[in-house]
């Protein structure tokens, strides 16, 4: 059989099962192109048809969400090395990313933490110039540490006479 779009000559597995079964000569890669096209030209179609599947299969979206932030994540884990970059601890569960420039809660402002966060990440290439990973602990600890003064608040209030 020929692709009717690019004439290449496909067999069954170069075809979607729903294709085969309706007779329709089409490869999947003319048929994913021709969709991309649809969805470029009909957004809002495109938004209402995804938004219906969504409410006719929760169970099979929620897994596949659930799933894809997992993967996200351990991507971005091995992109910025895999281990706290002040410790060395490697165990995935701790791992967090971490600002470098300590402006972490401009970010969170604009609702980007968590995965979304990672998917930002992946989007543009892992930068390194402002991030990196950190464990829990060392997070904390460096968050304690920019936030202390020479003195702690509790010896100024002494000194003072409070």
């Amino acid at each position: 059989m020929i692709c009717r779009v690019c004439e290449k000559q496909i067999t069954d597995t170069d075809r979607y099962p729903a294709h085969i079964k309706r007779g329709a000569r089409l490869c999947k890669s003319c048929s994913n192109n021709r969709g991309t096209e649809w969805r470029r030209l009909h957004p809002a179609r495109s938004r209402e048809y995804s938004q219906d599947y969504y409410k006719k299969n929760p169970k099979y979206n929620v897994a596949w969400g659930r799933q894809n932030r997992i993967d996200i994540r351990k991507e971005m884990i091995s992109a910025y090395g895999g281990e706290c970059v002040r410790c060395g601890i490697d165990n995935p569960i701790v791992l967090d990313i971490d600002h470098l420039d300590n402006r972490g809660c401009a970010d969170r402002k604009k609702g980007m933490w968590g995965w979304r966060l990672y998917r930002w990440l992946r989007k543009n290439g892992y930068p390194k110039d402002n991030f990196q990973l950190l464990c829990r602990n060392c997070n904390w600890l460096k968050h304690m540490e920019s936030r202390s003064p020479t003195k702690s608040s509790r010896e100024s209030r002494k000194s003072k006479g409070e």
